[in-house]
C-alpha cells in the first residue's frame, strides 16, 4: 500500500525524532518502519548523499532504548561527528566492526545500528556470526551497496535484519533459488575447436514475487540524491599497447589454457567452472596492461596507458590553476601507483599516497594538505580510501578495470561526495571520471580483414565480465526499488 506523508503525522514523527536536522521523505519513512511493532530489523539501503547517518541517528532517539553502534574502524571518527551535528543528550558507544569481531564482543543492547553493513556479507566471517549473534530487539543496517559484487551479498543482511534465516545464506543455494544461467553459444566452429559455452545470469522470473515479499518487509531503498554533489563526467578511454608490450600481453596469455585466450580475444564469458580460475590466469597480463617492467626489468618499460594518464593529468592541472586536484587509483603498487609517482616527482607535482598502513595523525594530515590544496594529487591502492573526506577534485583517474563495478564507484565516492564542491562556484563544481583500458594495436588493412580488429586485450575482457555482472545486479537493485516503492 503506497504511504502519503501529509503534513500532520510528519510533524508528529519530528516529534518522537527530535533531532537538529529537518528529516527529508526517505528518513520518515525508515523511522515510521522502525516505530511498527512488527519490524524487528531492516536494511537501509540508501545511496550516497542521503543522509544515512541522520536517520539511524533519528531512529535511535525515536526509539528511545539503549544502543549499540557498530561502525567499521576508520569511520567512527565520522559517525561521532554526525551525532553531536544532528543531536544533544543521545549517548552512544560507537564500536568498531574489525574490534568486536576480533574480541568476539557480541552487541547486547536493545537497538543494533551497523554502518557500512555490507562489510558484514561474507557469512563465514567472525564480523557477521558476532552481528549475526546480536539479541537486539531492533536491527538496522546502514549501506550504500547493498549488492556489492553478487545478489547473494543481499542475503546475509537481511537474516540479520530479520534475525533469522529468511534467504540462503549460502551463495550456490541462493543462485539455485533465484537466478537462471543463460547459455551463451562460442559459434559452431569455436565449439568444434573444444570451446565450452559462456554464461550469463539473470534474476529467475518465476520467483520473483517471491523475492518481492522478503525485500519488500526487510529492505528499504533509496537511491543516491543528485542534490548538493558535483556533476560527474565519466568517459573511458582505450590506449593502444605498444607492439613490444602487446608481444609480452600474449606471452603471458599464451601459458594460460586454450580456453582463457580464446574466451579473452573473442570476448566470450567464462563457464562457471572457468570463472573460478580466471582470476590467477589474468592477473599477470593485467599489471603488464599498465607496465612491462617486473617482466622486462632491463628494458625500457613500455607504459603507454599510464603515459597517456599523466599527460591528461597535466592538461586538467594547468587549466584549473590553484584550484586544480586529481586522485588517481590503481589496484597494483609496483605496476600501477609507483611508475606514476615516478612521473608526478619528475614533474615536480606535488603529490601524498594514502596506504592502509597510515597512523591516524597521518592519514589526517594527508586529507588536509590535499583538502587546502598543498598537494595537488592524491594516489590510491586497494588498501587507501575508505572515509576520505575529499574535497574540490577536478580529475578521478581509474587506472585498470575491477572484476566488480561497485569497488570502482566505491572510490569514485571518495572524491564526488555531497558538499565536496560547495566552496566552488556552480560552474567549477565538476568532476571527470576517466577510466583507462588498455586495447590492442591497430591491426592494419589485412588484420581488419580477417577480424583482428575485434580481439580483445585483457583491460576490455575484463570490462565486460564486470558490466555483465552489472546487467544481473541492476535487476536486483530494481526489485529493491519497487518493493520499497510498495510502502
Amino acid at each position: 500500500m503506497n504511504y502519503q506523508f501529509y503534513s500532520g503525522f510528519t510533524s508528529e514523527l519530528e516529534k518522537i525524532a527530535k533531532v537538529k536536522t529537518p528529516l527529508k521523505e526517505h528518513q520518515l519513512r525508515v523511522v515510521k518502519r522502525m516505530l511498527e511493532e512488527d519490524q524487528e530489523g531492516l536494511v537501509v539501503a540508501h545511496g550516497l548523499g542521503s543522509g544515512k547517518t541522520l536517520t539511524s541517528l533519528a531512529v535511535i532517539d525515536a526509539l528511545k532504548q539503549p544502543t549499540d553502534v557498530v561502525v567499521p574502524a576508520s569511520l567512527q571518527d565520522n559517525y561521532a561527528k554526525e551525532q553531536r551535528k544532528h543531536t544533544s543528550g543521545i549517548k552512544l558507544e560507537i564500536q568498531s566492526l574489525q574490534n568486536i569481531a576480533r574480541k568476539r564482543r557480541v552487541p547486547s543492547k536493545p537497538v543494533l545500528i551497523i554502518d557500512e553493513a555490507h562489510r558484514a556479507r561474507n557469512p563465514d566471517t567472525a564480523q557477521y556470526r558476532t552481528l549475526a549473534a546480536s539479541p537486539a530487539k531492533k536491527r538496522m543496517l546502514l549501506t550504500a551497496s547493498p549488492i556489492y559484487n553478487h545478489p547473494s551479498d543481499l542475503a546475509p543482511l537481511v537474516n540479520i535484519a530479520a534475525g533469522n534465516k529468511v534467504l540462503p545464506l549460502n551463495k550456490k543455494d541462493f543462485e539455485n533459488a533465484y537466478i537462471l544461467k543463460k547459455k551463451i553459444s562460442p559459434g559452431f566452429w569455436k565449439s568444434l575447436i573444444g570451446i565450452k559455452p559462456g554464461e550469463l545470469a539473470e534474476l529467475n522470473p518465476d520467483k520473483r514475487d517471491e523475492l518481492n515479499e522478503v525485500m519488500r518487509k526487510w529492505v528499504d531503498y533509496q537511491e543516491n540524491s543528485r542534490e548538493g554533489f558535483p556533476e560527474k563526467t565519466t568517459t573511458t578511454i582505450k590506449v593502444p599497447m605498444t607492439e613490444e608490450q602487446l608481444k609480452v600481453h600474449d606471452s603471458i596469455l599464451g601459458k594460460a589454457p586454450f580456453w582463457v585466450r580464446m574466451k579473452v580475444r573473442a570476448g566470450l564469458p567464462p563457464s562457471k567452472s572457468e570463472s573460478k580460475q580466471l582470476n590467477s590466469f589474468l592477473t599477470g597480463t593485467r599489471q603488464i596492461s599498465n607496465t612491462t617492467k617486473a617482466h622486462q626489468p632491463d628494458a625500457v618499460p613500455q607504459e603507454p596507458k599510464i603515459e597517456d594518464a599523466f599527460r591528461r593529468l597535466k592538461k586538467v592541472l594547468k587549466e584549473k590553476g590553484k584550484k586544480g586536484k586529481a586522485v588517481v587509483y590503481s589496484q597494483y603498487l609496483s605496476a600501477g601507483i609507483e611508475p606514476y609517482k615516478r612521473r608526478l616527482e619528475e614533474a615536480k607535482i606535488p603529490y601524498g599516497e594514502f596506504t592502509g598502513k597510515m597512523r591516524k595523525k597521518e592519514r589526517d594530515q594527508l586529507i588536509r594538505d590535499y583538502n587546502t590544496g598543498k598537494k595537488k594529487v592524491l594516489l590510491l591502492s586497494r588498501a587507501g580510501g575508505e572515509g576520505l573526506d575529499l574535497v574540490g577534485t577536478n580529475l578521478v583517474q581509474i587506472m585498470e578495470p575491477h572484476w566488480n563495478n561497485e569497488a570502482i564507484n566505491q572510490v569514485i565516492g571518495r572524491a564526488v561526495r555531497y558538499g565536496s564542491h560547495a566552496h566552488l562556484p556552480k560552474k567549477d563544481r565538476k568532476v571527470q571520471i576517466q577510466k583507462f583500458l588498455a586495447r590492442r594495436p591497430d591491426p592494419g588493412f589485412f588484420g581488419k580483414l580477417i577480424g583482428s580488429d575485434k580481439d580483445r586485450a585483457t583491460d576490455e575482457y575484463l570490462q565486460m565480465l564486470a558490466d555483465n555482472k552489472d546487467l544481473l545486479n541492476i535487476q536486483f537493485i530494481d526489485l529493491l526499488k519497487g518493493s520499497t516503492s510498495e510502502q
